[in-house]
C-alpha cells in the first residue's frame, strides 16, 4: 500500500513537472540572436524579447547582513558580462532591476550581536557592497529596490493569493499553497522536505512556504493578519511586479536560488497574475570553487570579495570571470588567478606594438598587412558567434588571442603596416571594453614617428637600432631561460644582464615589455 502511494506520488511530480517544462512557449517579439540555456526548460532557447530596444532583467540581489565574498562578487561580474555582451553585440538596451534585502533573520540576528538595529547594519553593509560593485566595474542597474521599503506592495500582493485560494493564513503566518499550484516543480527536481510541519506553524505541507512571518517584536509591520515581516521569496515576485508588471524577459541568480527561491518565485507570481509563463528565460551561474569545495560563509572558506580586489585587482577577477563560462564553477587558486593575469598582461601588452613606425616608410600594404586585417574581421565574427552562443566568453577570448599573437609577428615583419596594426588594436580595446575591461590605449593609433622634416628624423631616428637591440636582448633572454635547467647559475647572470638592459633604456625613456610572444618596447609620451 505505501509502496503504491509513493510510486503515485513520484508520477504525479513528473507529469507535473513535465507539463511545466512542456508548457513553455517560444516568446514573440525581437529575436536578439543570442541561444541561452534556459533553467525552465533544461536547454539553449532562442533569445527573444519583447520589445525590439529594451530587455526586462530581474537580478536577485543580497541580503545585507555581512560583508560578500568572492562568490558574491563573481555572481555579480558574471552577469554584468553577459548583460555587456547582449548589449553590444544585439544592440537592445538592458533595463535591469536588483533588489536589496535589508530585513531578514539574519540581518535581525547579526544586529543583535553586533549591537546596532536592523536599518542600522542592513545600510552599512548595503553601501560596503555598492561600493565593492563600483570597484568591480559593474554597471548599476536602471533600479534598486529595497525590501522594507516595498512593504506595503508586499502585503497587497500576499493578500490577493489569499483571496484567489493559492495562499492560508495559519497560527505563524500566511503560506502559499503548493497543491493549489499544478505546475509547481518547473526547476526542481526532487521534491524533498520543505520545510518543519508541526503545530506551531500550522502548514498544510512540507512544501508550502511563509509569505508572511508573525512577529511582534520591533522590527515588523501591521497587516491584516497580524504584525511581522515578509517571507523570503514574495518579496522578489512583488517588487519585480512593481518594477516590470506581469512579465519579465530574463531573470538571474546564482545556482544555489534554483531551489526553492526561485521555485517559490516562479509559483507565486504566476498565481498572482494567472499565467503560465512570468519570466520567459531564468539563467544561473556556477559556484566559486576552493579545493573543489563551493565557497560558502557557512563553510568557513570564504575569500572576503575586499580582499580578492586588493590583492588581484578588478580587472584580473573579470578575466578569471572571461577566462569561464558563466555556467561552470571557476576554481579560485593559484593556478587560475595566474592564467588570468598571464592573459590580462598579454593583451595590455598589444597596444605597445604601435607608434613605432616612421609615416615616410609605405603605405602600401603588404601581404601579410591586408591578412591581418582580414583576420581582425574574421575575429570579429568569430567573437561574436561564440557569445551568441550562450556567451561562450573563453571561447571568445582565445580568438582574441589568437589575433593578439598574429599582430605581434606583423609588428615584427619588415613590412610591417602601422594602419594594420591599428586596425587590430582598435577591434581588440573596443571589444574588450565592451566587456567591461579597460585596456591601455595607444596615445597615436596612426602609425606616427618622429616628423620628416623634424631634426633627426631620418640620421638621428633611432627606431631601427632600438628594433634590433630589444630583439637580441629578447632572444638572449629566452636562450637564458631555457638554460635555466641545466646551467643555472649562467643562466642568472645572463638573466641579470636582460634585466639591467632594459632598466638603463627605461632611464632613457624606452620602456621593454617581456611577453610570452617575444619583447616589444615603446617610448613614454610626452605629457
Amino acid at each position: 500500500g505505501n509502496q503504491v502511494i509513493i510510486f503515485c506520488t513520484q508520477a504525479k511530480q513528473q507529469m507535473a513537472r513535465f507539463l511545466a517544462t512542456a508548457a513553455w512557449r517560444q516568446p514573440t517579439g525581437f529575436d536578439t540572436g543570442f541561444k541561452v540555456y534556459n533553467t525552465l526548460t533544461r536547454a539553449k532557447e532562442a533569445l527573444v524579447v519583447s520589445n525590439p530596444r529594451r530587455v526586462s532583467w530581474y537580478q536577485c540581489g543580497p541580503t545585507v547582513y555581512s560583508s560578500s565574498h568572492l562568490g558574491h562578487g563573481c555572481t555579480y561580474l558574471r552577469f554584468d558580462i553577459l548583460r555587456r555582451a547582449l548589449e553590444h553585440v544585439s544592440g537592445v538596451r538592458v533595463i535591469q532591476t536588483m533588489n536589496i534585502t535589508d530585513i531578514d533573520d539574519k540581518i535581525i540576528a547579526r544586529a543583535k550581536q553586533t549591537g546596532e538595529t536592523p536599518e542600522a547594519l542592513a545600510r552599512k553593509y548595503e553601501h560596503e557592497f555598492c561600493n565593492e560593485m563600483a570597484q568591480l566595474g559593474i554597471l548599476a542597474p536602471a533600479r534598486i529596490t529595497r525590501v522594507t521599503e516595498f512593504v506595503p506592495e508586499i502585503i497587497a500582493f500576499v493578500q490577493t493569493l489569499v483571496e484567489r485560494g493559492h495562499a492560508y493564513s495559519a497560527p505563524s503566518g500566511v503560506y502559499f499553497d503548493t497543491a493549489e499550484c499544478a505546475s509547481y516543480g518547473k526547476f526542481h527536481d526532487a521534491h524533498g522536505d520543505g520545510g518543519v510541519v508541526g503545530p506551531d506553524l500550522g502548514k498544510r505541507s512540507s512544501r508550502d512556504f511563509a509569505l508572511w512571518k508573525l512577529s511582534d517584536d520591533t522590527h515588523s509591520w501591521p497587516s491584516p493578519w497580524g504584525r511581522g515581516r515578509p517571507g523570503w521569496h514574495i518579496e522578489c515576485s512583488a517588487m519585480a511586479a512593481a518594477a516590470f508588471g506581469s512579465h519579465i524577459d530574463i531573470h538571474t541568480g546564482g545556482i544555489d536560488l534554483i531551489f526553492p527561491h526561485h521555485e517559490n518565485e516562479v509559483a507565486q507570481s504566476e498565481s498572482y497574475f494567472g499565467c503560465n509563463q512570468w519570466a520567459d528565460y531564468f539563467l544561473h551561474t556556477g559556484h566559486v570553487v576552493v579545493d573543489g569545495v563551493k565557497m560558502a560563509k557557512s563553510l568557513g572558506n570564504g575569500v572576503p570579495l575586499a580582499t580578492a580586489l586588493q590583492a588581484a585587482g578588478s580587472a584580473q577577477l573579470r578575466m578569471l570571470c572571461l577566462l569561464t563560462h558563466y555556467q561552470d564553477s571557476i576554481a579560485y587558486n593559484a593556478t587560475s588567478l595566474q592564467h588570468a593575469a598571464s592573459t590580462l598582461k598579454r593583451l595590455r601588452n598589444m597596444t605597445t606594438a604601435l607608434g613605432r613606425r616612421n609615416p615616410t616608410t609605405s603605405r602600401k600594404w603588404s601581404a601579410e598587412a591586408t591578412a591581418l586585417v582580414d583576420l581582425t574581421w574574421s575575429t570579429e565574427e568569430q567573437v561574436f558567434a561564440h557569445l551568441r552562443d550562450n556567451f561562450k566568453t573563453s571561447d571568445a577570448i582565445k580568438s582574441i588571442l589568437n589575433l593578439v599573437t598574429a599582430a605581434h609577428a606583423h609588428h615584427a615583419s619588415p613590412a610591417a603596416a602601422p594602419d594594420a596594426l591599428a586596425t587590430a588594436t582598435q577591434f581588440v580595446v573596443s571589444t574588450m571594453a565592451a566587456l567591461g575591461l579597460d585596456l591601455p590605449t595607444p596615445a597615436s593609433l596612426w602609425g606616427t614617428g618622429p616628423s620628416p622634416t623634424s631634426p633627426g628624423a631620418t640620421q638621428g631616428d633611432l627606431t631601427p637600432a632600438l628594433d634590433t637591440l630589444v630583439k637580441f636582448r629578447g632572444a638572449v633572454r629566452a636562450e637564458s631561460l631555457q638554460l635555466n635547467a641545466t646551467q643555472p647559475e649562467a643562466a642568472k647572470s645572463l638573466l641579470a644582464l636582460c634585466d639591467g638592459a632594459r632598466r638603463e633604456l627605461g632611464q632613457h625613456g624606452v620602456h621593454v615589455t617581456d611577453t610570452r610572444d617575444g619583447s616589444t618596447w615603446h617610448r613614454e609620451q610626452p605629457k
